[in-house]
């Protein structure tokens, strides 16, 4: 159940080159991408953005993130897959629902989304990291057996209905507090909530963190505390795997009580608990997450 700790989490297959502006790292991975829109309730916009060539693979962000929570493993993963990141809808470019912000309907908009973008493709996988995992879940659900794997990175305990220790409260920030006061707050959040070895926490992070909760218009962890996952589990199709950071917060060491649920459900789950590393193990490990999802995906009946 446990994957070691290595030696290759910081910059293993990484795209980002040191010494290069963090602006100019996410605004040249982005230009490498192909950009799609799908519309839903009525004219709102869901962006995609598409990296790679071969076998799809759909990667969900987290909460109060954008496509850039992967910006680490895109380089690496695009080069066995032609990878298809959404904005989730109320996060970076995507638009919010008009209505209804449940996870069942945010799951509706992106399976409807999922097949437009994936027109007549099957078998291909996804993993959500996150309130990714969340709303994966929930689009598993519609997707059935045109989703060939589900991947759940970072799912907290209490979306499987698991109690759970309270986690810690972020930091209050505000535009106009000085630019030095606004870092500090987003890098104590990171270190609160995120990343569990601070040496991690670099100025990307730190400007990825600002970025994306300044553009993020609805509140993730409500939808962790709606059970939302636990239910949808029991209809998806797919054969599912559970990936974990050591240190993750939102699990309070609840990982084999998760399990548990899952493997009630689907009794052939896979279960990772990585050690070393927090919430955000697509960022603070991402040489050894890659290793670990491609290995996933490689498994039988897999990827």
């Amino acid at each position: 159940m446990h994957c070691a700790a290595g030696t290759g989490d910081r910059l293993a297959a990484s795209p980002i080159r040191p010494g290069e502006p963090v602006t100019e790292i996410v605004a040249r991975i982005e230009a490498e991408a192909q950009p799609r829109e799908t519309r839903f309730d009525g004219g709102r916009r869901l962006v995609w953005r598409l990296w790679g060539e071969g076998p799809p693979l759909v990667l969900l962000h987290g909460g109060y993130g954008s496509w850039t929570h992967w910006i680490r493993n895109i380089r690496a993963l695009a080069a066995r897959f032609r990878l298809v990141v959404p904005d989730l809808p109320a996060y970076g470019d995507s638009d919010a629902p008009a209505e209804d912000p449940s996870p069942e309907n945010l799951g509706r908009i992106l399976a409807e989304g999922l097949a437009e973008v994936l027109a007549g493709e099957s078998g291909f996988p996804l993993a959500g990291f996150s309130a990714g995992a969340i709303l994966g879940a929930q689009a598993a659900t519609r997707l059935g057996r045109r989703l060939r794997s589900l991947v759940i990175i970072g799912a907290g305990a209490q979306s499987f209905e698991v109690p759970a220790e309270p986690t810690p409260k972020p930091r209050r920030w505000s535009p106009d507090m000085p630019a030095s006061e606004v870092a500090a707050a987003h890098r104590h959040n990171l270190a609160a909530l995120m990343i569990a070895d601070p040496s991690r926490i670099d100025d990307l992070a730190v400007h990825l963190q600002a970025e994306n909760t300044r553009r993020a218009r609805l509140n993730s962890l409500k939808l962790g505390q709606t059970g939302a996952l636990g239910r949808a589990l029991p209809a998806v199709a797919a054969p599912i795997t559970a990936i974990w950071g050591e240190h993750d917060v939102f699990m309070r060491s609840r990982h084999a009580a998760c399990a548990g649920v899952l493997r009630g459900v689907q009794p052939g789950a896979r279960v990772q608990v990585m050690a070393g590393v927090g919430h955000w193990v697509p960022y603070e490990a991402a040489g050894r997450f890659d290793a670990l999802l491609l290995d996933v995906l490689d498994g039988p009946g897999r990827g």
